[in-house]
């Protein structure tokens, strides 16, 4: 997905709360903490809009779904998305995929989706 660079998407992604998990060295823990509420963990990598996602998660409310994306500016675009912002079991992450192992150690995914990433 091609955006403009957008110099306030931080901002915007800080404001979206909570549910925005910043990749810091507590994410493995934050991310524990959202699952303590949740059957199951599904991650989708380069979220794009959110589309995908968002449906997913309206569907499966018992499930916590985690959007994952590179750039700051789309993750900003996706929580623009009426579909994202009505799903609380639905949280994101500005990171670069090669990251997750390491974020995630030892929690589980019950599923990985990657629909048309930009490489």
């Amino acid at each position: 997905m091609r955006l403009r660079y957008d110099p306030n998407a931080h901002v915007k992604l800080k404001n979206f709360g909570p549910r925005y998990l910043e990749c810091d060295d507590k994410i493995g823990q934050k991310l524990k903490d959202y699952l303590a509420n949740y059957e199951n963990l599904v991650i989708e990598i380069g979220m794009g809009k959110g589309q995908f996602l968002a449906k997913m998660a309206l569907l499966s409310p018992k499930t916590l779904f985690l959007g994952v994306e590179q750039a700051p500016a789309v993750l900003a675009c996706a929580i623009k998305n009426p579909l994202v912002q009505q799903t609380p079991n639905l949280i994101v992450c500005a990171v670069n995929a090669i990251l997750l192992p390491s974020m995630l150690n030892e929690i589980k995914s019950k599923a990985i989706y990657l629909n048309f990433s930009d490489p």
